[in-house]
């Protein structure tokens, strides 16, 4: 069995409240990757990626739950 996690709400304030403690930026520099390359790649991407993660979730709620989506995550974001 495979799992994958991901997080597409994934934003900037998300990041700043997730990263706080500093160990998060620690175990993204223990990779090789740049943390603050990376934040500042979050704040660019922050209405984008409300806007893919409404999607993600309208289309899931649509055909695996079938709810109606219009009045779903992408309606209530903004």
């Amino acid at each position: 069995m495979l799992a994958v996690q991901f997080h597409p709400e994934l934003d900037s304030v998300a990041l700043n409240v997730w990263a706080q403690d500093g160990v998060l930026a620690d175990q993204i520099r223990a990779t090789g990757q740049n943390f603050e390359v990376l934040s500042a790649h979050v704040v660019a991407s922050d209405n984008e990626s409300h806007d893919r993660a409404a999607r993600l979730i309208d289309a899931f709620l649509a055909r695996v739950a079938d709810l109606d989506t219009s009045l779903t995550a992408s309606s209530a974001i903004r």
